[in-house]
């Protein structure tokens, strides 16, 4: 088919500009990033952020983004996949800098998304202009793009069209030239950095070009360019997937063994274009795990092109098939989910990620369908395309109503049913107008293209974010402790997330992370005192692998070298959010609709108990006898949680909180809160009472606004009241209680200071029995048991009965030969033992030690593949110390040590990279020189 005039090209590229301008444009204006609005998963602040920042770093100092060194003990970097230092629009990210390029790699992932979609509906599917703009449209707007718009597997599924588009071309004409053109296709599909992403857009690709070579009969040289295209795409990619599948042959996953028959429950597949029929995202415990939408128009049309099925071609009918075969694996179908039991998607989330899949092979259906209803003499597959649709969501409705939802879930967010009904007949209008001849066909056209975009658009505002650009801008003021060393902190629960740090290059013993180092899993399980049967649990629990709230004084936190601890509320403190969440009555109009989440008030975010006005919260307090009661109130009265929303269009006007303490249920603390008359009362306000012996008055405290008295209670309960203001409505009063804690001032840790430099309202406190990153120990032992379960169940055991071990002993996996002489000379032991961090970077590890005898050096960082340590300029083997750590024996005497990172996997792909390149480039300079300029 000839290529397509470039002015077509040109408008149709203007067009899609256009309209991502009119969606983003609003937010872009608003003050905040596009980046920072968080919709469903919050992995870009806490991930993608961070990593980006830190290869930008890496690569700044001319070194490879291959270590992380200030997570967990250690972690591969590049080797995580989804930090995608080799995929080119991340460049932009480190050459203009992370906050001026981070949106714009957003907005060009999705034109390029409609562009090529445009291009391939065009020449493929041989789709009109305006068909294939609209499946442009539909595939750049759809409610997976959306959704996921912060998101590294869009790196991926973006460029679903333009790989399609150069392999349709390549089946076409299979040769030497397309065949590189889709080897760096395939090099971005893995480069992009999601390996479940890539396995889905690589599996679409290959299916499409063998059936395309089987359909024109070209099968033999199909294969051979097929071949090299996969060949020099995985070759110049190897740098990153070598690294990868090292890394995950010593790893921890989060994804459970269940993962590939997880699936989408097929009742709410009217999601698929009624995207807020059970509310909007904001509000709806449902929405998030539902298929995002399709666009009811796009879904309408694709309706219709099926319909018509066998006079389309057999490229409509392959893509078709691809719906089929991809709404079959989302939503668990027969025989279609036998698919999940297969490795490798048994591993993979294939009721998320055939979702982009979908949406692409619907968009290219819609463009078709469009066609043909502008084709037909007669309306009427047009119009039972539409009927068909009206009568599911009314079905839809009806079963709701009858099921007990309340009207607003019955209609979904933003009257969803009342918006399709228009859509629908604006559709059927213009139809009608332009068979009448009221309307030219180029107009007929644009209406149904100015109705597409309106139904996305109303799909679009659904989707509100929630701007999480105060978790990173206020972490940037934080100063742990000193700066000077080399130490590791941590923290509580969501105090601060660990990520967060690492662009400020501060160490965390915690880590987010698609993958995780075995070793550094069972280390983590050992201190918290849990089995590794029980890790997955943990993690589920906190994201991560978080300390219990009870193992703060474990001796595997000192030799971590943990020296800095964050924590909600001072030691001895006893947390009360979870007894009122767990065992809690609520009481009132709104009773079960109380949450605990972050809360951002006054740029703090914090996580809070909230529960709406009038409502009352009652839980056990237990024995209050010589304890205080502290927290932090607040009421989010400027906006709605999470929307952003002004007081204007969301007004309220003040809100009572209130605790009492039974059984005569005394007042301790009441205060009226109105952010919207007063800005000082729109932050959090920290308050503490003290229910102890002695029935004096409660005295009032003006400078808190609080009540505090004395009672004769011992077993109490305790009571939060939320009453409503006198001028604003009920329902829209929200009020929330932070670090709701009992505190018991005679608890103490060993070892911890609490420090001066508290930010904030978090207790630091400083871990004086924390080791030195690098210490010595004179002895060594090999831990009992036969499998590496029973030895990490059997240091967990020592971890908890004989602590002291960890101070003078390190514990080995196997017994060793010691490779330096026993025997010492008399001035060698007269040596103190000594031990200096010279040089410290991501990758390279420089110390100075000192030993009056032969003995271990331990360095509380990760024992990894591709570490190796030089003693003196001769390289000598590291060993798995305290089952995580680097273990080394030393000389006795003076000895200069280097670690240093040079995994065998990124030296290969990096060899593997150039050689292809440079093979590129001499195969191109002599077609060239042969006159074949293709």
């Amino acid at each position: 088919m000839p290529s397509r005039p470039p002015r077509e090209k040109t408008r149709a590229g203007l067009i899609l500009v256009l309209v991502l301008l009119v969606f983003y444009g609003p937010m872009l204006l608003s003050g905040h990033f596009l980046f920072t609005g968080v919709i469903q998963d919050i992995t870009n602040i806490y991930g993608f952020y961070p990593w980006d920042e830190f290869s930008g770093q890496e690569l700044a100092r001319g070194h490879f983004p291959l270590w992380n060194p200030y997570n967990a003990l250690g972690l591969p970097h590049l080797a995580n996949m989804q930090s995608a230092p080799l995929f080119p629009l991340q460049w932009l990210k480190y050459l203009l800098g992370f906050w001026t390029a981070a949106d714009l790699v957003l907005l060009i992932r999705l034109w390029l998304a409609g562009f090529f979609a445009f291009l391939f509906a065009r020449q493929a599917l041989r789709s009109s202009e305006s068909a294939a703009l609209l499946s442009g449209l539909a595939f750049m707007l759809c409610g997976y793009f959306t959704r996921y718009l912060y998101m590294s597997h869009l790196n991926v599924e973006t460029l679903l069209p333009l790989t399609l588009f150069i392999f349709h071309r390549l089946a076409q004409r299979p040769g030497f030239s397309l065949s590189l053109s889709a080897g760096l296709a395939v090099f971005l599909l893995v480069a992009g950095g999601f390996p479940e992403a890539t396995l889905y857009a690589l599996s679409l690709v290959v299916s499409y070009y063998l059936f395309e070579i089987l359909r024109r009969r070209k099968f033999r040289p199909g294969l051979v360019a097929l071949g090299l295209s996969l060949g020099l795409g995985l070759f110049l990619s190897a740098a990153q997937w070598l690294p990868f599948a090292e890394y995950l042959a010593h790893a921890w996953t989060y994804h459970d063994p269940a993962a590939g028959v997880r699936h989408r429950d097929l009742a709410y597949a009217v999601s698929l274009i009624l995207p807020w029929f059970f509310g909007d995202n904001a509000l709806s415990t449902l929405v998030p795990f539902l298929i995002p939408a399709l666009g009811l128009v796009p879904f309408v049309l694709a309706l219709r092109a099926a319909l018509a099925l066998p006079r389309l071609g057999p490229r409509p009918l392959f893509f078709f098939a691809v719906a089929l075969f991809s709404a079959g694996i989302a939503y668990g179908l027969p025989p279609f989910h036998l698919l999940g039991h297969l490795y490798p998607f048994s591993v993979t989330y294939n009721d998320k990620y055939a979702a982009p899949i979908l949406a692409l092979a619907v968009a290219l259906l819609a463009g078709r369908g469009l066609d043909r209803v502008l084709q037909e003499k007669n309306p009427r597959l047009s119009l039972a395309a539409g009927a068909l649709i009206l009568v599911w969501a009314v079905a839809n409705l009806v079963a709701a109503l009858l099921n007990g939802f309340y009207p607003f879930f019955g209609f979904g967010a933003q009257s969803s049913m009342i918006q399709a009904a228009a859509l629908l007949a604006a559709a059927a209008l213009a139809l009608a107008l332009g068979r009448r001849g009221l309307m030219p066909p180029g107009a007929v056209s644009a209406a149904f293209l100015v109705i597409t975009a309106w139904g996305l658009f109303q799909d679009f505002r659904g989707n509100r974010p929630v701007f999480e650009d105060d978790r990173i801008f206020q972490l940037k003021a934080i100063n742990f402790l000193d700066q000077s060393g080399t130490y590791r902190v941590t923290g509580e629960e969501d105090l601060f997330f660990p990520n967060l740090l690492l662009p400020q290059r501060v160490a965390d013993l915690r880590a987010y992370d698609p993958l995780y180092p075995k070793s550094y899993v069972t280390y983590m399980c050992a201190l918290n005192g849990l089995s590794p049967e029980q890790a997955r649990q943990h993690y589920d629990q906190h994201m991560l692998f978080q300390i219990e709230k009870d193992r703060w004084t474990s001796p595997l936190l000192d030799v971590a070298n943990v020296v800095g601890v964050a924590l909600e509320n001072e030691i001895g403190s006893e947390p009360l959010a979870q007894r009122l969440i767990e065992e809690g009555i609520e009481i009132g109009p709104f009773a079960g609709w109380m949450r605990h989440l972050p809360m951002s008030l006054g740029r703090t975010s914090r996580q809070a108990v909230l529960h709406h006005a009038p409502d009352l919260l009652e839980a056990g307090l237990g024995q209050a006898q010589g304890r205080t009661i502290r927290f932090l109130i607040g009421a989010p009265g400027a906006e709605e949680p999470g929307t952003g929303a002004s007081p204007a269009s969301n007004p309220r006007r003040g809100i009572w909180a209130g605790m009492t303490l039974g059984p005569g249920f005394r007042p301790l603390y009441w205060r009226y809160l109105d952010p919207v008359r007063d800005n000082n009362r729109g932050r959090w306000i920290m308050a503490e009472t003290e229910p102890i012996f002695d029935q004096q008055p409660l005295p009032r405290s003006t400078a808190l606004g609080m009540s505090s008295g004395r009672m004769e209670l011992a077993a109490s309960r305790l009571r939060l009241l939320a009453l409503p203001g006198p001028l604003g409505p009920s329902e829209s009063n929200l009020l929330a209680w932070s670090g709701l804690r009992l505190y018991h001032p005679q608890v103490n840790w060993p070892g911890f200071e609490r420090t001066a430099e508290d930010f904030d309202l978090v207790a630091l406190y400083v871990n004086h029995q924390a080791k030195d990153r690098a210490f010595l120990v004179m002895g060594s032992a090999v831990l009992p048991g036969d499998t590496p379960a029973e030895q990490a169940r059997n240091f967990a055991m020592l971890a908890d009965e004989v602590p002291d071990l960890f101070s003078s002993q390190v514990l080995l996996t196997q017994k060793i030969e010691f490779p330096w002489p026993k025997t010492v000379p008399e001035d060698l032991k007269q040596l103190p033992s000594r031990m200096l961090i010279s040089e410290y970077t991501p990758d390279r590890v420089k110390l100075y030690c000192q030993s009056p005898r032969p003995a271990f050096l331990v360095l509380s960082d990760q024992y990894f593949p591709g570490w190796k340590a030089a003693i003196g300029g001769k390289e000598t083997r590291i060993y798995p110390g305290h089952l995580a750590l680097r273990a080394l024996p030393v000389p006795a005497g003076e000895t200069e040590i280097t670690f240093f990172y040079q995994p065998w996997s990124f030296r290969i792909g990096l060899w593997m990279l150039l050689a292809s390149g440079l093979a590129l480039l001499v195969v191109r300079l002599g077609r060239r020189r042969d006159g074949d300029d293709s």
